[in-house]
């Protein structure tokens, strides 16, 4: 036996590790020497409470929120017993769940983690051994089918109840459940949790990239972008269940099938008799063949009449009821049903539609009086997939066309970060964070697999605004052989099981940037793709995030490349380019301003040594991604010696034409492309540089506003091959409308093309007509332009509007092209026209070290008379809103017209770093967070008067 595993073993090795001279299974293969065949269950399994059962929230008094003020303390030393641990002991009050850094900084004991150097007070709370307690009386008897659950504890973990062991729990996504039936009192009670960092006290050695047994996300790990943290701490919810003898578990209600509004709805359920969700077992590890039907268990009935009742409702009332009979049996029953909902109200995502949800509640019946209750929300939704219309060109190729309850769309989204590294996560947080997701039409949110499961609140908000999610689970770019199989199953479970009722859920994903077939993955993934067969096969499944026809991709080039290079790819998953923070954010962590000097240089290698605070909130240094960033912002202002704001504001402009292009090229390549998710939504924490459209504090970059713009239901955008030219070119031009919806109305486009100094040089006009139902894509061409031969080293305007037939605009863009000096030899013309990936040829993105750059041309161009009316404003609290209307009296545009709110701890607005046509009124939105001074909303233009 001994000797078949480790020919078995050598094997995978041989293959996985062909062409290389390192082989990653070599501590496999010495365990399983060293110990024989049983060395296999020490590597592939881990000792503890790993049943994978998520027991449902029930609606009864007798299920108490544990979760808030809790005492914490750190000792040097693990403790046999809580009597053991000094009560003398500097304890800390816990308010909230949140990691143990966080609560030392809300407790006032260290200083803000996220300003300077703070970060590295925060290390030596990873080597201590960390003790929580709390006394707390059940508000009502216990039964002996009482329960308690962690939503997350990072990461080892042991629990007592009134003294006694519950057990060992290791993890940071879900669990452990106890049983505690024999060990709650009805008076008083003391519950005390210990937890360890994951790496032990031992960072130096811990390669989050090869963590060994360990599961936990990249971002939480010190690694990409979070290098200074490395969480620890109970930051979720705890949750204690008192239940009745016969109780409702785990309920799964999805909508089986859609004809136009009724819907055939599905109903799962688990009845416990006289038995403990927590001793529920899975199923075996062990390589033994059991009878898996009614002969194994003595079917003893049950004698009282139970019924289990579903009701659906809304505001406008109960919309489906109905009450059935059952038939249980002691132990663990199982329940299905299909039902008919008639003339429901469908759940769509942002842009389609209302996102409805009902309320769902379960009953359970003794003899006619209710014993058990559990409530949630659901939606009726229908998420299917088919190919697109492109060639289908590599192995495993999957479906990427999406439809929603029968309509095809083409998906805007991005991806999303867990907004705090540190887990100081709240639903006003996520709220701020999906407010400004919804309020740009994103579709869908990517949740990454180099950060956590959110907690509930982020899923609840995104089903209420229509914000689809693909949930990836917990790989990142690993190969991963040591991993425990029911420590990962346990991880993978609890969460199909929390989320699975949610209508936002769309896409189960299995991690990010990881080759689901190497040796060292293929078991994780089986054991994921098993569990979504059994618990929930009624969404998408994609195996890795990129694969199978879905692209990760940074490329250094003309965005306008997008619509040639990748003209046929189905989904793009990732893409981006890295901008500087706010400028003002910057101020609040870099603590030393001479390190915002000399910022031009930051790509020399003398740089990181002599800026250390930067470096600490710098996302993936690197010297060759530096010069992309600069040399893009080179076009929009002077990089050879820029101040904080100047390179904070160029850097996130041109960002922003890459993302706002970029999305226009994909979108005009529907059919064949059905998707688009940018790189990243926010970031985990205040980065001083790292692709962004939300920064650290939860304010919005403009290359957030920039994408709004494309992501809008109807939105027209002009094609062109690339935005650098020179003069005597010809100029082609092609108009893109995509549209979602309906517009009867008979639409015409005007195309106007300025000179740098806001002179109308063409102006033409398209009958384009309405737009039918649905998804559509309309493409007129709209001729050459001829740019005059002495027209050098200047920038020049193309602005597309769509108007509907009163002549009110539905959809406008707006280009700042170059005219470059550069550009009129034959080498340049070569390396614009036949080099899509310039850094794969060697021909970095252009830089202009000595112009032109676009805002100093601007700001000498005539000047816009800008006028800003407050028309409403009022407080809630810490939130406010505005609505703002502005006005231009000139005949000139505004260009980069910004809304601000001085003084404001946060803010956004309906538009940003936008062009203002002249002799315009517009009211916008404006939302924002009070700051620690009185707040001022101010309207400025790059070419606006003072």
């Amino acid at each position: 036996m001994k000797r078949t595993y480790i020919c078995l073993l050598s094997l995978i090795v041989a293959l996985s590790c062909a062409g290389k001279n390192k082989k990653p299974y070599t501590d496999i293969e010495n365990a399983v020497s060293k110990a024989g065949s049983s060395a296999i269950a020490d590597i592939y399994l881990e000792k503890g409470d790993y049943n994978g059962y998520y027991p449902v929230k029930h609606a009864k008094v007798s299920c108490a929120n544990l979760s808030d003020d809790w005492q914490l303390a750190g000792f040097d030393k693990k403790f046999d017993s809580p009597a053991e641990i000094p009560t003398s002991a500097d304890w800390i009050l816990v308010r909230k769940p949140t990691s143990v850094q966080m609560a030392h900084f809300k407790a006032g004991k260290l200083p803000n983690p996220y300003v300077g150097m703070n970060s590295k007070l925060y290390e030596p709370l990873e080597k201590k051994i960390w003790y929580y307690k709390k006394k707390f009386t059940p508000a009502v008897a216990p039964t002996k089918n009482s329960t308690l659950y962690f939503e997350a504890v990072d990461y080892f973990t042991r629990v007592w109840l009134n003294g006694k062991l519950l057990g060992e729990h290791q993890g940071m996504n879900g669990g452990p459940l106890f049983d505690v039936g024999n060990v709650l009192k009805a008076g008083e009670n003391e519950l005390v949790v210990e937890v360890q960092c994951a790496h032990k006290g031992d960072r130096k050695n811990f390669d989050y990239q090869k963590p060994n047994k360990i599961i936990r996300p990249a971002a939480m790990g010190a690694g990409l972008g979070t290098e200074p943290y490395f969480t620890l701490g109970m930051w979720d919810d705890v949750r204690l269940e008192i239940l009745p003898d016969v109780h409702l578990e785990r309920p799964f209600l999805y909508t089986k099938k859609l004809n136009g509004n009724n819907a055939t709805m599905t109903l799962e359920l688990e009845i416990m008799a006289n038995t403990s969700s927590a001793k529920t077992k899975t199923h075996l590890w062990k390589n033994t063949i059991t009878y898996r039907g009614t002969s194994e268990r003595d079917m003893k009935a049950l004698s009282d009449r139970y019924e289990v009742e579903i009701a659906l409702a809304d505001k406008s009332g109960v919309a489906f009821k109905k009450r059935m009979a059952l038939q249980l049996y002691e132990n663990r029953n199982w329940f299905k049903t299909d039902f008919e909902v008639e003339n429901a109200k469908l759940w769509w995502p942002v842009g389609m539609g209302e996102a409805h949800l009902y309320d769902a509640t379960l009953t359970l019946l003794k003899n006619g009086a209710v014993e058990d209750t559990v409530k949630f929300k659901t939606g009726i939704r229908k998420i299917e997939r088919r190919p697109t219309m492109g060639p289908r060109v590599l192995e495993r190729w999957d479906d990427w066309q999406y439809s929603v309850n029968g309509k095809d769309l083409f998906i805007k989204g991005a991806n999303w970060m867990v907004p705090d590294c540190l887990a100081d996560l709240d639903e006003e947080k996520y709220r701020w964070l999906l407010d400004m997701a919804k309020n740009s039409n994103i579709q869908m949110l990517r949740v990454w697999g180099g950060g956590p499961f959110e907690k509930d609140s982020f899923y609840d908000i995104c089903a209420e605004y229509g914000i689809m999610v693909w949930q990836d689970f917990t790989l990142w770019h690993q190969d991963l052989p040591l991993r425990p199989y029911n420590k990962w199953e346990e991880q993978v479970m609890l969460n199909i099981f929390r989320l699975r009722n949610n209508p936002a859920m769309a896409i189960w994903c299995g991690g990010n940037g990881f080759n689901p077939m190497s040796a060292g993955n293929t078991q994780y993934m089986g054991i994921l793709e098993r569990s979504l067969h059994f618990f929930d096969n009624t969404r998408p499944f994609v195996r890795s995030s990129s694969d199978a026809g879905n692209v990760h991709n940074y490329p250094d080039m003309d965005p306008c490349w997008y619509g040639r290079v990748f003209k046929y790819v189905p989904f793009i998953s990732e893409t981006g380019i890295h901008s500087v923070m706010n400028a003002d954010n910057v101020r609040k962590v870099i603590t030393d301003k001479n390190e915002l000097n000399e910022l031009g240089k930051m790509y020399e290698k003398w740089f990181a040594s002599k800026h250390p605070q930067l470096m600490n909130h710098f996302v993936e240094y690197n010297p060759s991604r530096i010069p992309r960033m600069l040399s893009r912002a080179s076009h929009i202002d002077d990089m050879n010696s820029p101040t904080l704001d100047s390179i904070a504001e160029a850097t996130q402009v041109g960002s922003g034409e890459f993302y706002q292009i970029f999305s226009e090229q994909m979108q005009a390549n529907s059919p064949f492309t059905a998707g688009l998710l940018p790189w990243v939504f926010t970031r985990s924490w205040p980065s001083f540089s790292a692709i962004m459209m939300i920064d650290g504090f939860g304010q919005p970059t403009a290359p957030y506003y920039f994408l709004k713009r494309t992501y809008e239901n109807t939105h027209i955008a002009v094609l062109m091959p690339r935005i650098i030219w020179s003069g005597g070119d010809n100029v082609p031009f092609e108009l893109s409308i995509t549209n979602f919806g309906k517009i009867d109305s008979k639409t015409t486009a005007v195309l106007n093309i300025y000179n740098d100094k806001f002179e109308k040089l063409s102006t033409r006009n398209f009958k384009v007509g309405s737009f039918p139902e649905g998804s559509s894509l309309k493409k007129i061409s709209a001729g050459e332009y001829a740019i005059p031969a002495d027209y050098i080293d200047r920038f020049f305007f193309v602005e597309a509007i769509l108007f509907d037939e009163d002549g009110k605009t539905i959809s406008s863009s707006v280009y700042n092209l170059r005219s470059l000096k550069r550009a009129l030899s034959a080498k340049s013309h070569k390396e614009l026209e036949h080099f899509p990936i310039p850094y794969k040829h060697f021909y970095p993105w252009w830089t202009l070290k000595a112009g032109p750059w676009l805002k100093p041309t601007v700001k000498s161009a005539p000047k816009a008379e800008l006028e800003r009316k407050i028309v409403s404003q009022s407080c809630d609290g810490e939130n406010c809103k505005a609505v703002v209307e502005i006005k231009n009296n000139s005949n000139v545009p505004a260009f980069m017209t910004q809304i601000k709110v001085d003084g404001a701890e946060k803010y956004y607005s309906d538009d940003n770093f936008f062009w203002f046509p002249p002799n315009t009124t517009k009211s916008f939105n404006v939302y924002w967070k009070k700051g620690n001074a009185p707040c001022e909303i101010k309207v400025e233009a790059w070419n606006s008067k003072k």
